[in-house]
């Protein structure tokens, strides 16, 4: 009887009117969810299958939507029964609920009103329902089959991950890596709620702390999924497309506020955090200048004085771009403080920069426009200065530069080559 009144039900999906749409799914959301039994035997999960289905379907059959939050709740009122019994379910509607778009402007404009909300919820019942399935190979766990592999955003399959405790490896490995498909340089709805979401799947993933201690789950000194999850953003970090360093630089923040000493830990970090503070998006530059405020190193005290500088400067009724964008950011008795001088302290806990990498910038000058060349000069300038080494190809690069007609990047361009002079002995065999 049930399933027939469900698929009585599921005919309303596309009714033009969204009070009749919204009292359907609910009572059909109802009806599942007290007759799980039922549903998972003999309907195989297709009705929750069409619920999902109807999500992107609704701005096709009316303008107005506001039932979308009945179908959000409804999925999380559902969550216990379709997370583990099939993963490819679950993965879509995490997916297509982060990239869901209008989410705030169907709140009008209130980032936490309550469709927000509504996704929050059921995010966070998939989430703990997830953490629930145990590794391959402990008691209850369930050998992967050909048939139901799990399977990412889209239904395409996904390799594992490596994981840790009672959670199961796959979980993690196929989480994270649907957190990376949503780092594109073409939807910027995904990045809504992406923080709070790959916080909140970490969490879940974290060991509990003893029952008899009130510690929380996190800050953690390590978390090994986590760190490889970041670890494999490094094309992300350097790629192109200002939106994908976006959103890679808004994972990377997120994961410190878990694993507080994730860069210090893992230097090779440390170049995307130094690199990034001069990055052309006024919004990444901002966080990464954040980062660096964070980061314990040997010049960590004089590093967040300065930058401190730097914020009251903010204050002081200049605006993002003049007082990060610019040369000469602000003047403190007298002595003017520079972006450069917060750069030269952060790069003296970063490793050398890759001199193939150094090589791939200074061929890219030619082609930038002048704040992206002087922003790249800057960054060799920062580098070259902990080379060692001659490296005949750089200077071969940077030379024709300093004969640029533009002043500024002639300067620039001296700056480079001055801070490569500690390695000019080199290139004439002196010890």
């Amino acid at each position: 009887m049930a399933v027939a009144l469900v698929a009585g039900l599921e005919c309303f999906y596309t009714c033009p009117d969204w009070t009749v749409r919204g009292i359907c799914n609910s009572a059909l959301a109802r009806i599942v969810y007290e007759n799980e039994g039922v549903f998972l035997e003999e309907d195989h999960l297709a009705a929750i299958w069409n619920l999902f289905f109807s999500i992107n379907s609704i701005p096709l059959i009316s303008k107005v939507f506001p039932d979308r939050v009945v179908i959000i709740k409804a999925l999380g009122l559902l969550a216990p029964l379709y997370s583990l019994a099939d993963t490819a379910l679950t993965y879509r509607i995490i997916d297509t609920l982060l990239r869901l778009k209008d989410k705030v402007l169907a709140l009008n404009e209130n980032p936490h009103g309550p469709e927000t909300e509504a996704i929050q919820g059921t995010l966070r019942n998939i989430f703990e329902k997830l953490s629930e399935k145990p590794a391959v190979g402990t008691p209850g766990s369930t050998p992967p089959t050909a048939s139901t592999p799990d399977t990412g955003a889209g239904g395409t399959v996904v390799s594992s991950g490596g994981g840790a405790g009672t959670h199961g490896s796959d979980i993690m490995g196929t989480g994270y890596t649907l957190f990376m498909n949503l780092l594109n340089p073409n939807d910027e709805s995904a990045y809504n709620l992406l923080p709070w979401a790959l916080e909140t799947y970490t969490a879940t993933l974290l060991p509990n702390p003893p029952q008899s201690s009130k510690q929380k789950k996190y800050p953690v000194k390590d978390f090994p999924p986590l760190t490889n999850f970041i670890q494999s953003l490094s094309n992300h970090f350097r790629a192109t497309p200002a939106l994908v360093r976006y959103g890679a630089c808004v994972c990377l923040h997120a994961a410190l506020t878990i694993c507080p000493t994730l860069v210090a830990d893992h230097k090779e970090l440390y170049v995307f955090v130094v690199a990034g503070a001069l990055d052309t998006g006024s919004l990444s530059a901002f966080l990464y200048m954040s980062m660096l405020e964070t980061i314990e190193m040997p010049e960590g005290v004089s590093l967040k004085e300065i930058i401190g500088k730097l914020r009251h400067a903010e204050y002081d009724a200049r605006n993002y771009d003049a007082v990060f964008g610019d040369s000469i950011i602000s003047e403190d008795g007298g002595k003017h403080i520079r972006l450069a001088d917060v750069l030269d302290l952060a790069v003296k806990g970063s490793p050398a920069m890759p001199p193939k990498q150094l090589h791939k910038i200074a061929n890219s000058l030619e082609y930038l426009s002048k704040q992206m060349k002087l922003k790249q000069l800057e960054m060799i300038r920062l580098w070259g200065s902990k080379t060692e080494k001659f490296d005949t190809f750089l200077m071969q690069t940077l030379i024709p530069f300093s004969g640029s007609p533009d002043e500024e990047i002639q300067m620039a361009t001296i700056k480079v080559l001055r801070s490569l002079m500690p390695g000019f002995k080199t290139a004439t065999g002196l010890p």
